[in-house]
């Protein structure tokens, strides 16, 4: 099981053997009172990218250090890793590696690193994180859901 599971279980422990209407209704309030005490702790943050993410670009930072990138055309290039001497085509129009851990992942891997390093471009111009608050927007529109009206229709 992982994380995610296994905190939900425990959050709903006391509401397991309520009838299931009842445990629904707890559920839905208990996640009524979390969403904007997390938001807050959202809005208090000052960083564009999330710490966890922010700690993984760091790493891959520090693993270009012996990646060597050779430029192929407009935005492509082919990255040697030092010890392996593996290659991977790097395309940053695309946002695209060969690696596929950019894809993957979505967070820009050492070859992207080094091949961003060889542009002297600004790392942060380069990149696609997600921004912040484009987060924020997102999720209180799926908190203020817009009422239509539906009209259901039995045959």
């Amino acid at each position: 099981m992982n994380n995610l599971s296994e905190s939900f279980n425990s959050t709903i422990l006391l509401t397991r053997d309520k009838p299931i209407i009842t445990m629904m209704e707890w559920i839905r309030t208990y996640l009524m009172s979390r969403f904007p005490h997390l938001r807050e702790k959202l809005s208090a943050y000052t960083s564009v990218v999330m710490h966890k993410p922010n700690k993984s670009i760091y790493r891959e930072i520090e693993k270009s250090g012996n990646c060597f990138a050779v430029w192929i055309s407009d935005g492509m290039f082919e990255v040697t890793q030092g010890f392996t001497m593996e290659k991977f085509i790097v395309d940053l129009t695309n946002h695209t590696c060969t690696c596929y851990f950019w894809d993957l992942v979505g967070i820009p891997c050492r070859h992207v690193v080094a091949a961003i390093n060889f542009e002297k471009i600004p790392f942060a111009q380069k990149t696609t994180m997600k921004p912040l608050k484009s987060s924020i927007e997102y999720s209180s529109s799926l908190l203020n859901p817009k009422t239509e009206k539906k009209t259901l229709i039995l045959k």
